[in-house]
């Protein structure tokens, strides 16, 4: 039975005076009302107060004692006109992207003041860098020890210890796209078996409980769709399952399997089984069941010429062998009919697990051996908090 039909409804300008122009009119272009032309005697200053050093030392262009004209943004005695700074003046600076400056490993630097009067570079700074493997580190600024570019979407399910307070799950990805618990007969809720395992947990196989989310018009569609390359990413235990119990749903409520855009279902063995446009494309011949709380992950880049390497499964964060038939070179996913995206459970409805899920991602390519090795150490010592 559908359940679709219920459920988804300064600017810096330059001013050259010569003698022959009149101060009020330098004034005026200048919109500074207390400019003055130096003399020959060279009182060199500029500004509210008169420069009471000996000589003036002009402007740029101009010599000591000649006169010269002197154009500057605020007084310093007899020292004529200057730039933006005061020579050997320091100030913090940062040059990476807006939002990342304190988080990871990214600090401020230092720009000094240089003898023309401009700043220097910014010294000493840490902007964001590609994530490095396994050095505990966020290099990338992105909040995580994980490799944050690329990322689509992330689900911690750290939300809460027990029961269902929290209500929804939080994406920590840029634009998120939260998910809405529904219990499905209050069967669904958060446990935390270990510090830092937070997960939500299906006690009942074949419920229509699941977090979910409206797809149309979302950042789903408009980054994945008609793209060649994914990587899903999980943190999970299975405890059981029945044929098509299903684990990560995009697509329609259609009843058959070409309601599955892309999803990972499991069969009758426990095994999980990775669904692109209604096609059985890849499955892992391990039984979940048997391997605890664990990390799974699929990279899909379908622009390969070596067949299975268009869709790679790990299992924490080691390479398996899979079997069944990959996809096409160079297929798209086709996700302009999908109208929802869930997490344990299918558009069609009672499809849940028996299984806690800790951790959920998409990323828009696919990862490599090393970054996805890297996750799995993190998330397999903390997923809460990678």
């Amino acid at each position: 039975m559908s359940v679709m039909g219920t459920r988804w409804q300064g600017t810096t300008a330059l001013l050259f005076c010569g003698m022959g122009f009149l101060s009020a009119a330098c004034s005026a272009l200048s919109g500074l009302d207390d400019f003055e032309i130096g003399s020959g005697a060279g009182a060199g200053s500029v500004t509210g107060t008169a420069g009471s050093g000996p000589g003036g030392q002009g402007g740029a262009g101009a010599s000591g004692g000649n006169g010269g004209v002197v154009v500057s943004s605020g007084g310093e005695g007899g020292n004529g006109g200057h730039g933006p700074c005061q020579p050997g003046t320091t100030r913090s600076c940062y040059t990476g992207p807006t939002g990342t400056e304190g988080v990871g490993v990214c600090r401020v630097g230092v720009s000094t003041c240089t003898d023309e009067r401009t700043w220097g570079e910014c010294e000493g700074e840490i902007t964001p860098s590609p994530e490095l493997i396994f050095n505990d580190l966020d290099d990338d600024c992105g909040g995580t020890t994980l490799v944050d570019g690329d990322l689509l979407v992330r689900y911690l399910i750290n939300e809460a210890a027990t029961g269902l307070g929290a209500g929804q799950l939080f994406d920590s990805a840029s634009n998120p796209m939260n998910l809405a618990l529904d219990t499905g007969g209050a069967a669904l809720f958060f446990t935390e078996p270990s510090p830092g395992q937070r997960g939500l947990r299906w006690p009942t196989r074949a419920t229509n409980a699941m977090a979910w989310a409206h797809l149309t018009g979302g950042k789903i569609q408009q980054r994945l769709g008609s793209q060649k390359a994914a990587t899903l990413e999980f943190v999970l235990d299975v405890d059981g399952t029945d044929a098509n119990m299903t684990l990560f749903f995009i697509g329609t409520d259609a009843l058959d399997f070409s309601a599955d855009r892309l999803s990972v279902r499991f069969n009758e063995l426990e095994e999980p089984r990775l669904y692109v446009n209604g096609s059985m494309v890849g499955q892992l011949p391990i039984n979940m069941n048997t391997t605890g709380r664990s990390v799974l992950q699929i990279a899909i880049d379908t622009t390969q010429e070596t067949a299975s390497n268009r869709r790679r499964f790990y299992l924490d964060g080691i390479l398996q062998e899979a079997k069944g038939t990959p996809p096409a070179r160079d297929t798209m996913f086709d996700l302009a009919s999908s109208v929802v995206f869930l997490l344990g459970n299918a558009g069609q409805g009672l499809r849940s697990p028996e299984a806690t899920l800790h951790y959920a991602a998409i990323y828009t390519r696919a990862l490599s051996s090393l970054e996805l090795r890297n996750n799995a150490t993190a998330l397999l010592a903390n997923d809460d908090a990678p």
